[in-house]
Protein backbone atom coordinates (compact mmCIF):
# COMPACT_ATOMS: atom_id res chain seq x y z
CA UNK A 1 0.00 0.00 0.00
CA UNK A 2 1.27 2.87 -1.09
CA UNK A 3 0.80 6.05 1.71
CA UNK A 4 2.24 9.70 0.70
CA UNK A 5 1.97 12.20 3.18
CA UNK A 6 1.23 15.96 2.77
CA UNK A 7 3.33 18.21 1.65
CA UNK A 8 5.08 20.48 4.23
CA UNK A 9 4.00 24.39 3.27
CA UNK A 10 6.71 26.01 2.27
CA UNK A 11 7.89 29.31 2.21
CA UNK A 12 6.63 29.95 -1.61
CA UNK A 13 2.96 28.55 -0.58
CA UNK A 14 2.82 31.11 2.23
CA UNK A 15 4.21 34.33 -0.11
CA UNK A 16 1.83 33.49 -2.30
CA UNK A 17 -1.02 33.05 0.31
CA UNK A 18 -0.21 36.07 1.51
CA UNK A 19 0.03 37.83 -1.99
CA UNK A 20 -3.78 36.61 -2.69
CA UNK A 21 -5.17 38.13 0.73
CA UNK A 22 -3.42 41.50 -0.33
CA UNK A 23 -5.37 40.86 -4.06
CA UNK A 24 -8.68 40.29 -2.03
CA UNK A 25 -8.18 43.37 0.60
CA UNK A 26 -7.88 45.51 -2.30
CA UNK A 27 -11.08 44.18 -3.89
CA UNK A 28 -13.39 44.19 -1.14
CA UNK A 29 -12.41 47.01 0.95
CA UNK A 30 -13.61 49.37 -1.81
CA UNK A 31 -16.48 47.74 -1.44
CA UNK A 32 -17.24 48.12 1.83
CA UNK A 33 -16.18 51.16 1.98
CA UNK A 34 -18.88 52.23 -0.42
CA UNK A 35 -21.53 50.53 1.08
CA UNK A 36 -20.59 52.47 4.14
CA UNK A 37 -21.16 55.81 2.91
CA UNK A 38 -24.23 54.46 1.18
CA UNK A 39 -25.43 53.43 4.52
CA UNK A 40 -24.13 56.83 6.66
CA UNK A 41 -26.07 60.34 6.34
CA UNK A 42 -24.85 62.81 3.53
CA UNK A 43 -23.28 65.11 6.75
CA UNK A 44 -21.53 62.53 7.70
CA UNK A 45 -19.88 62.07 4.57
CA UNK A 46 -19.30 65.28 3.25
CA UNK A 47 -17.13 65.38 6.54
CA UNK A 48 -15.19 62.24 5.64
CA UNK A 49 -15.80 60.53 8.93
CA UNK A 50 -16.92 57.16 7.35
CA UNK A 51 -14.27 54.68 6.60
CA UNK A 52 -15.67 50.67 6.59
CA UNK A 53 -18.53 51.56 9.23
CA UNK A 54 -21.86 53.35 8.77
CA UNK A 55 -21.28 56.69 10.48
CA UNK A 56 -24.51 59.11 11.46
CA UNK A 57 -24.25 62.96 12.79
CA UNK A 58 -26.56 63.54 15.90
CA UNK A 59 -27.56 67.32 14.73
CA UNK A 60 -28.73 67.70 18.27
CA UNK A 61 -25.34 67.26 19.87
CA UNK A 62 -23.16 68.15 16.71
CA UNK A 63 -21.61 64.63 17.28
CA UNK A 64 -21.21 61.50 14.68
CA UNK A 65 -21.55 58.19 16.29
CA UNK A 66 -21.52 54.81 14.29
CA UNK A 67 -25.32 53.82 12.92
CA UNK A 68 -27.38 53.37 9.74
CA UNK A 69 -29.57 55.71 7.84
CA UNK A 70 -31.33 54.47 4.73
CA UNK A 71 -31.99 58.29 3.20
CA UNK A 72 -29.99 57.64 0.31
CA UNK A 73 -32.08 54.63 -0.62
CA UNK A 74 -35.00 56.26 0.26
CA UNK A 75 -34.39 58.82 -1.92
CA UNK A 76 -33.71 56.67 -5.01
CA UNK A 77 -36.78 54.49 -4.73
CA UNK A 78 -39.46 57.00 -4.24
CA UNK A 79 -37.89 59.34 -7.17
CA UNK A 80 -39.72 58.57 -10.37
CA UNK A 81 -37.02 59.51 -12.27
CA UNK A 82 -35.26 56.62 -10.84
CA UNK A 83 -37.74 54.39 -10.51
CA UNK A 84 -38.13 54.97 -14.13
CA UNK A 85 -34.80 54.59 -14.98
CA UNK A 86 -34.66 51.01 -13.33
CA UNK A 87 -37.25 49.72 -15.17
CA UNK A 88 -36.60 51.38 -18.31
Amino acid sequence: MNTTRAKEPKMDDWIFAGICVVVIMLCVLPMLNLLAQSLSSSQAVISRKVTFTPVIHDADNNIFKPGLTFDSYRYVFLDKAFARSMWW
